[in-house]
């Protein structure tokens, strides 16, 4: 398979196609045929050295594969959450390594979901990070349902 892989940090021109193996996967885990990823501030600040570069000595890894927000088809499955050919999506692996720059990747099924089918792989990819921020900040305020809420000068992923 094919993998994007950030040589050392820096700019974008650290970050190489490379031929990798497929990831093996263990028990709860699942295979996913990458579809679309995004990409948020977080996988810009790992890339030019960042993030989980300080973490644990993660930065001496050869050859990171950057990236957690997926959406794909799983292809196969040591968890019972999904079935071969599921469409999935989610934030898989953060804050740790998620690989998500390949053709395949192989992540905890609990990070994942179906995906609704009335949505494309794209739009699935793109609502990770920042709703998933947006729901923690609502549910540490103890936000229920009936409530109303106000947010001022909301903006970027995680306000709109």
């Amino acid at each position: 398979m094919k993998a994007i892989q950030l040589v050392e940090p820096g700019s974008t021109a650290n970050l190489t196609i490379q031929d990798i193996s497929i990831p093996q996967i263990s028990a709860g885990e699942v295979l996913i045929q990458v579809k679309s990823i995004s990409i948020n501030p977080v996988d810009v600040k790992t890339r030019q050295g960042g993030g989980i570069f300080n973490d644990g000595g993660v930065n001496k890894q050869p050859n990171l594969i950057l990236g957690w927000d997926i959406s794909g088809i799983v292809t196969a499955s040591n968890a019972d959450l999904f079935n071969i050919g599921d469409e999935v999506f989610g934030m898989v692996n953060f804050p740790g390594v998620g690989n998500a720059y390949a053709q395949y990747v192989g992540a905890p099924a609990e990070h994942l979901a179906l995906k609704p089918a009335s949505i494309t792989h794209e739009e699935a990819a793109a609502a990770t990070l920042a709703p998933l921020t947006a729901l923690q900040v609502l549910r540490e305020a103890g936000v229920k349902k009936g409530d109303r809420v106000l947010i001022h000068e909301a903006s970027g992923g995680v306000g709109h």
